[in-house]
Parts: C-alpha cells; sequence; structure tokens
C-alpha cells in the first residue's frame, strides 16, 4: 500500500532494505525500478536478475561470486556500487579495491552498473564536519569511477532537506514520506 500511494504521489522507484521486500513489490505488480540496499548474496543474484530488482554491491569478492551464478543462469544484473564514505555499513571504501572492481566490470558482461551510492551518517547534524568528510570521501571515489553508472546517488531524508548543496541524482526519502524529520532540530546540538 505505501509503495502504491508513493507511485500515485510521484515516486519513480523504490530502495527496500531486503531482496524479499523487492519481490514483494514485484508481487504486487510495481514495475518501477526496485534497488535492495542492504546486501544480498551472490547465489541470489539471479533472482534478482530474473525479477529486475538492482542489487547493491559491497566489494569485489560479491561480484566475482555473483557472476559465477548469473553466468550460470545466462542472466544480466543490474547494480549500484555501494561505497562507505564513513557509514561503516556497506560498500567499499579503499581505493584499490574500487578500481579492481571497476576494472572486473570493464570486462564482464553480467552485469549493468546502473549506481554509485553512499548514505550519509550525519547529514542531519549541527556539526556538518563528519558529513563534510564523508562527502569528500564520496567525490574521491567519483573520480576513481572507469564504469559509467546512469545514477550517482547520496540523498537520504535529512541530506535533501539539510544540504542541498551535495550533487546527487536521484533522492532515497525514506523516513520524510512519512511526514517526520530526520532531526528533531539540525540546527540545534546533538543529544
Amino acid at each position: 500500500p505505501v509503495a502504491k500511494t508513493a507511485l500515485a504521489a510521484g515516486a519513480s522507484g523504490f530502495c527496500v532494505a531486503i531482496l524479499d521486500e523487492g519481490l514483494e513489490l514485484r508481487r504486487a505488480d510495481i514495475v518501477e525500478p526496485i534497488l535492495v540496499l542492504g546486501v544480498v548474496s551472490p547465489e541470489y543474484a539471479p533472482v534478482a536478475a530474473a525479477n529486475n530488482i538492482s542489487l547493491t554491491v559491497p566489494n569485489l569478492e560479491w561480484l566475482q561470486e555473483a557472476e559465477k551464478a548469473l553466468k550460470k543462469a545466462n542472466l544480466k544484473l543490474k547494480i549500484h556500487l555501494g561505497i562507505d564514505s564513513g557509514m561503516g555499513r556497506i560498500g567499499f571504501s579503499e581505493d584499490e579495491e574500487f578500481v579492481a572492481a571497476n576494472k572486473f566490470l570493464q570486462t564482464s558482461h553480467s552485469f549493468e552498473v546502473e549506481g554509485m551510492f553512499a548514505h550519509f551518517a550525519s547529514a542531519d547534524s549541527a556539526d556538518d564536519s563528519y558529513f563534510q568528510r564523508q562527502v569528500a570521501k564520496f567525490e574521491h571515489m567519483k573520480q576513481l569511477l572507469l564504469v559509467k553508472p546512469k545514477w550517482i546517488h547520496v540523498d537520504n531524508t535529512a541530506a535533501s532537506i539539510f544540504n542541498k548543496a551535495v550533487h546527487s541524482d536521484l533522492v532515497r526519502f525514506g523516513i520524510g514520506i512519512y511526514g517526520l524529520n530526520p532531526s528533531s532540530n539540525p540546527a540545534s546540538a546533538d543529544l
């Protein structure tokens, strides 16, 4: 119901946490793009590909394992390169591995590089010094790209509201779709 309401309000795609949520949207006849922001085991890459669901790439090893499964199923998967710019969750954080993954993708026929993203840990913080370090890290990783993603996206609810100077091709509006502020007051000291 939330997805259908979001579509009626103008949403052009969806992000979900796990593959099962994406599959549930497909079963509900949602045809718009879906990205799983969490890490899905590479063995399920063919399931995502068969259902036109994009997956997050957390590292080079994941790509290598997913490629084996996709080749076996003769499928191509849409992917978004996850960047760990300081959130400490998912994605590439080291230059060397990121460049190696890009080189791997240049020769692989199993993937369509749809996007690159990061998630800001403190976009709603009164002290934006950590946020600025995350932005700098993400911008640095963008400079290392050898493949050309369709979308570069970093705007979550907080970043889209409080830090409009950050370029993002997409906005991943989370808690804000429910009318909730991601922070009680970005101008006040953090609690």
